[in-house]
């Protein structure tokens, strides 16, 4: 009988989007966790009203009106994403085995908390596998209602202690895995390795402590070969169009997500979806690249237009 109660501990990180904060945390009372975590990110003295903001945020998630154990982590000054981010990871695993990790723009329906509690569960001991994703942005067919792949996304997802000790967010990148035969053994093809390779370079350039915590946790996920969990339907959307790291709507926000997704045929073996990695290395990490290329071009484009209208 499945466990209708979500008892696995769940972590909630905010800053300075009282109203995005609101709709995320609006789903977590739905789950009504029994566990929660929340750290919450200090306002920058440059930055006039975010105190009121970082306050606001703090009566949200204070709003615990189910039979719930809190704990909370406030910074009294700004540490900024990374270190707020991985340090409340670090946080919760000084005591949880595992945990769900919510950011406070990512919305997920009961759904993606049940997925992801079945999971940790399951795979607790099981040392090949990284992260339980909720997010599959290039569903394919598949004959199971998850699958295993080397992709899988932090915008709502969940991790064990096991896995979390090998973080460093100071790591140096190793020469070795910049080298074409490392890469293209964890890589399905030379155009993936050669990505890899270039996105491995400018972190060992930018030097340890200055890349984004979720790109080293790739970095050391995937250098490890680690495999991941992913549903077949998507489960969580980003509803952060604007923030610290978003500029504006992108094709992976506000994703429709599966609210009645249940589990019922589980893989037989622990296999990679090479099929769905290769899917989805063209039809997202490309396209998001591109996607960005064109952001600039078209930013530069409006530069150079107004300066010649002005």
């Amino acid at each position: 009988m499945e466990n209708k109660e979500i008892t696995v501990p769940v972590l909630f990180i905010g800053f300075n989007r009282p109203e995005v904060s609101l709709q995320t945390f609006g789903y977590i009372r739905k789950a009504k966790p029994t566990k929660l975590y929340i750290a919450i990110d200090g306002p920058r003295a440059d930055k006039p009203g975010e105190e009121k903001l970082v306050a606001e945020v703090k009566k949200v998630v204070e709003n615990v009106d189910w039979p719930c154990e809190t704990h909370y982590k406030y910074n009294e000054t700004n540490k900024g994403a990374e270190i707020t981010v991985s340090s409340a990871i670090s946080w919760v695993f000084e005591t949880e085995e595992y945990a769900i990790i919510l950011e406070d723009d990512i919305v997920a329906p009961l759904s993606f908390f049940k997925f992801a509690q079945k999971m940790l569960v399951k795979y607790k001991d099981d040392g090949r596998i990284g992260l339980i994703s909720g997010n599959n942005f290039t569903p394919i067919p598949v004959e199971t209602d998850y699958f295993f792949a080397k992709y899988g996304h932090s915008w709502g997802w969940a991790t064990w202690k096991r896995v979390w000790e090998s973080f460093d967010l100071n790591i140096e990148i190793e020469k070795q895995h910049l080298k074409m035969g490392f890469l293209k053994s964890i890589s399905n093809s030379r155009a993936e390795a050669l990505f890899y390779k270039k996105r491995y370079k400018q972190m060992r350039k930018r030097g340890a402590g200055n890349n984004t915590w979720d790109m080293v946790a790739n970095y050391i996920s995937r250098t490890n070969r680690r495999i991941n969990i992913v549903p077949s339907v998507n489960l969580t959307s980003n509803i952060g169009i604007y923030g610290l790291h978003a500029k504006g709507e992108s094709v992976f926000h506000n994703v429709p997500f599966d609210e009645n997704f249940i589990v019922k045929k589980h893989p037989t073996d622990i296999e990679m979806n090479v099929d769905y990695d290769k899917h989805h290395f063209k039809e997202h990490i490309l396209k998001h690249q591109k996607n960005i290329f064109q952001r600039i071009i078209n930013k530069l484009t409006r530069i150079i237009l107004k300066r010649n209208i002005f």
